[in-house]
């Protein structure tokens, strides 16, 4: 009991630290809320804000990346190009075009080499670069591949597509129709037919319930325009590729072209929040099917 009381004494006195727990978005700017969800007045608010992980927070000012700690303390200068939020300790970054993977001190642990990179899941991140053989590998602009923690490219290889099955700690991966199962370890078994992947092109595509004029209402009440890029005349056309699973839920969001950072983050969000679409259809049964879509940001 004189314990508790003692802490609540120096509570008292020095100040109680309450720690942020996520951002609210008001007026073009992020505002920094704290445990009570109150908005920490002392705090200048940022131009892009993305929710806490691990602690951290990554956030923006004039075209840059930096991360913030539950205090609303600046760890992480603001010194990236693009960067990613944390996960296992880990998070992508980049200084210039090319991508790596930066510790919670801000310090490049897997060297910025290559030219797109995505968040850890668990033990793995997916990594693309252009399609070099459009021979071997079809028409795809990207091509994609997974990396473990010491940055080492998992079969030394890229693919047309590529998902890390978690459940079987396998990859299933495929070079134009051909599909395959890949080890972790780089070994590859050849499959005719893997259940439950996405289709790229199917009988009935998935459909936004109110339609293509519903689609474009949706985003573009809904898309805020970075104040930073506005401020700096960025403009341009991001390209979104997502999931709409059996149910028609949207998953799996990605950005599949290089452009300003802010602006493929925001593009990321507003898909992310879209409501169920119709499922697409495969012999009249519903079906994973994958899906891009554009979004273009211009000034007036």
């Amino acid at each position: 009991m004189r314990n508790y009381i003692l802490s609540v004494i120096l509570g008292l006195f020095f100040g109680l630290t309450i720690y942020a727990q996520d951002f609210k978005y008001k007026k073009t700017h992020y505002h920094l809320l704290n445990s009570k969800g109150k908005v920490v007045k002392n705090i200048y608010p940022f131009t892009f804000a993305e929710s806490f992980s691990e602690d951290l927070a990554l956030v923006e000012k004039d075209l840059k990346f930096g991360f913030i700690n539950t205090e609303g303390q600046q760890v992480i200068n603001f010194k990236f190009y693009d960067a990613g939020s944390f996960s296992n300790g880990l998070a992508y970054a980049s200084v210039g075009e090319n991508y790596g993977y930066i510790n919670k001190n801000g310090e490049f642990v897997i060297a910025p080499s290559f030219e797109i990179a995505r968040d850890f899941e668990g033990e793995f991140a997916q990594v693309l670069k252009l399609n070099p053989d459009t021979l071997k590998y079809g028409s795809l602009k990207w091509l994609y591949g997974f990396i473990n923690k010491q940055g080492k490219l998992i079969a030394d290889s890229y693919f047309s597509s590529m998902s890390y099955c978690k459940v079987e700690d396998c990859f299933i991966v495929s070079i134009r129709d051909s599909v395959f199962y890949l080890s972790t370890d780089g070994s590859m078994v050849q499959k005719e037919n893997i259940p439950n992947q996405p289709f790229y092109i199917v009988d009935e595509m998935p459909q936004y319930k109110r339609g293509v004029l519903g689609l474009r209402q949706f985003i573009e009440t809904n898309v805020r325009y970075p104040i930073s890029a506005q401020i700096y005349g960025l403009m341009g056309r991001v390209y979104v590729e997502f999931v709409i699973d059996e149910k028609g839920k949207v998953d799996d969001v990605q950005f599949i072209n290089k452009e300003s950072p802010v602006l493929m983050k925001e593009a990321v969000r507003v898909i992310k929040e879209m409501p169920q679409w119709k499922p697409g259809l495969l012999d009249g049964k519903a079906v994973k099917v994958r899906y891009a879509l554009p979004i273009n940001f211009v000034l007036q």
